[in-house]
């Protein structure tokens, strides 16, 4: 009604298409992932989308369904600004690294462990309801120990596959992707003056999650002008990042703090870190015992730590 009466719409057809403009951007911004994805394609004219966009948004490295989850947390009242934030996503990512930038790591082994004593504030609990959309990729069947994890994080927006029905698994995660899915899974938004470096243009497609996190001080550079784009992030640096999300986010984590049996090589910023959240069960260590600190991590490990935190 405040649509068609602020364009002053006096003709069935104009009524029309100020109505199905309010439907679609009401959706838009708060919807579902999966009612985002059709109202993509169900209002296209009303949200002022053109076949050529159109075409692009279901392309094969995009689809509605991956556009729509990087809408989560946008909302406008001008469908000119949605089609600019689409185009936005869409160059991001095409600009985006062969490694799904959605991925951070879990610290433990091939097999993950439970959550342990690990207590879920209310907005973080609010999520372990079933998302209305589903996602299936072939290179993490049922049998798959990263599953759950996986399809639990796809389905409400924080990680996605890389195309075709994929999400690699086994892919390594480098320090922008991981901050990515933190920013994602954990809700942060901007708190600061921003961020100065010299390896994070603001025209790199990580800026802005790379900016909030380490706004909220859940994350550091390598050095005080390096970031370390696109070096994988190391099993170490992972427990002390997540460690700072655990406080910040006041997880309470209760268990016996565990050793490792190359504890030794464990850095001494991360040892405090890797005992708790190992003690949890938020982490584990290979079967052979070790941790490897220094090692990479990859998707799904990624998915297994991020799911032991925000779901039970």
């Amino acid at each position: 009604a405040e649509k068609i009466a602020a364009n002053n719409a006096t003709t069935k057809v104009s009524n029309l298409k100020y109505f199905n403009e309010a439907v679609a951007l009401a959706v838009i911004n708060t919807g579902t992932a999966a009612q985002k994805a059709v109202a993509l394609e169900t209002y296209q004219d009303a949200l002022g989308i053109s076949d050529a966009l159109l075409a692009l948004i279901k392309g094969e490295n995009a689809g509605a369904d991956v556009v729509a989850r990087h809408l989560d947390g946008f909302t406008t009242t001008e469908p000119s600004e949605l089609v600019e934030k689409i185009t936005t996503i869409l160059a991001g990512i095409g600009n985006e690294p062969s490694k799904d930038q959605t991925n951070p790591s879990y610290i433990g082994g091939g097999n993950g462990g439970g959550v342990g004593g690990v207590t879920i504030p209310n907005e973080y609990a609010s999520q372990t309801t079933t998302p209305d959309y589903t996602t299936t990729f072939s290179d993490v069947p049922g049998s798959h120990w990263a599953n759950a994890p996986v399809e639990y994080l796809a389905n409400i927006g924080v990680v996605a596959g890389k195309g075709n029905g994929k999400f690699d698994p086994d892919g390594i995660v480098t320090r922008e992707e991981f901050v990515k899915m933190i920013v994602a899974a954990f809700k942060y938004t901007n708190a600061g003056e921003g961020i100065d470096f010299a390896d994070v243009p603001s025209s790199h497609w990580a800026y802005s999650y790379i900016k909030i996190a380490y706004e909220n001080n859940i994350v550091k550079g390598l050095s005080d002008t390096a970031f370390g784009v696109g070096s994988p992030i190391t099993r170490q640096d992972m427990a002390v990042i997540i460690s700072r999300v655990v406080a910040d986010k006041q997880i309470t984590l209760s268990g016996t703090a565990e050793s490792f049996a190359d504890g030794g090589k464990i850095a001494d910023y991360a040892k405090a870190a890797v005992a708790e959240l190992a003690g949890a069960g938020v982490l584990n260590g290979y079967t052979d015992g070790t941790f490897k600190p220094e090692g990479s991590l990859t998707r799904a490990e990624a998915a297994k730590v991020i799911y032991a935190l925000v779901n039970r």
